[in-house]
């Protein structure tokens, strides 16, 4: 039994290192595909998100300090924080790099990314005291969150 949780932390581990090297790197294996814009369209609150998700202002306003619902449904979180390459959720997609100039260009993505970012804050016992450097504090309930965290190893990769 301890060999295989060695063998799986160290697969994570090799896996984590592969991923930070294509991230370094630009991904240059990656191509821009400029017909795919799911993403942007997520962020901008016109589709929801997949399988069995919801559209990003309904997450915002249904799911902060329910900690349930992040639990029964962890396809969530490669919508609320898309990235290059694909994730264990197959349905959502890869970021196009054309994307991430649109977000950026957006308002209304930038703030929906920044209470994502609250809201996951909120779920691990955290908050974001200082938005202009990014400190980060306990919240007052910091303790039940963290003894939860510790709990429940899937939250950990």
């Amino acid at each position: 039994m301890m060999k295989k949780m060695y063998d799986e932390t160290l697969t994570r581990k090799k896996q984590a290192d592969i991923d930070t090297e294509e991230y370094r790197s630009g991904y240059p294996d990656q191509e821009d595909n400029l017909d795919l814009n799911e993403n942007y369209q997520f962020f901008m609150n016109e589709i929801p998100s997949k399988p069995q998700g919801d559209y990003i202002d309904t997450i915002h306003e249904q799911w902060w300090g329910d900690y349930t619902k992040p639990e029964e449904n962890r396809k969530y979180m490669q919508w609320l924080f898309p990235v290059r390459r694909k994730s264990c959720n197959r349905e959502a997609q890869e970021l196009q790099p054309h994307e991430i100039q649109r977000l950026k260009l957006s308002e209304d993505a930038v703030r929906r990314l920044l209470t994502s970012f609250k809201m996951m804050l909120d779920f691990y016992g955290m908050k974001l005291k200082n938005e202009e450097d990014g400190t980060i504090v306990r919240a007052e309930n910091w303790k039940e969150r963290f003894e939860h965290l510790n709990r429940s190893e899937h939250n950990h990769w």
